[in-house]
């Protein structure tokens, strides 16, 4: 998403169906996850906002930096649902060994599919 954010960005064209899938795509993983619904959503755009271009500038991990993005991601949605649980008095969601391997296996194709385009 944070390369199709870029690609509107320097070419000022809009966004496609790739960009709707990947919204339908989060909504996916709140629900396969456990996760609030639509806290992906509000994590990604939080987390674009004020932490991508401060990432992109003082970062200077090239290839790299899309597994970063991945890592940070999973931590920053975790711990936004994290905090609405919270504000709901409900249990908090562990963080099991299940996410370190969806992790590993969205780090790979991201690092894998979109090298080059950061």
């Amino acid at each position: 998403m944070i390369v199709l954010l870029k690609e509107k960005e320097r070419t000022l064209n809009k966004l496609d169906f790739r960009w709707y899938f990947s919204l339908f795509y989060l909504l996916l993983i709140d629900v396969i996850h456990g996760f609030y619904l639509f806290s992906s959503w509000i994590a990604f755009f939080i987390f674009y906002h004020f932490f991508v271009d401060w990432f992109k500038s003082k970062l200077k991990l090239g290839h790299y930096l899309l597994v970063i993005f991945t890592f940070c991601a999973y931590i920053f949605i975790y711990l936004f649902d994290v905090f609405l649980a919270y504000l709901d008095n409900n249990e908090i969601l562990k963080f099991g060994i299940e996410y370190l391997w969806f992790f590993a296996v969205e780090a790979l194709i991201s690092f894998v599919i979109f090298k080059g385009k950061i």
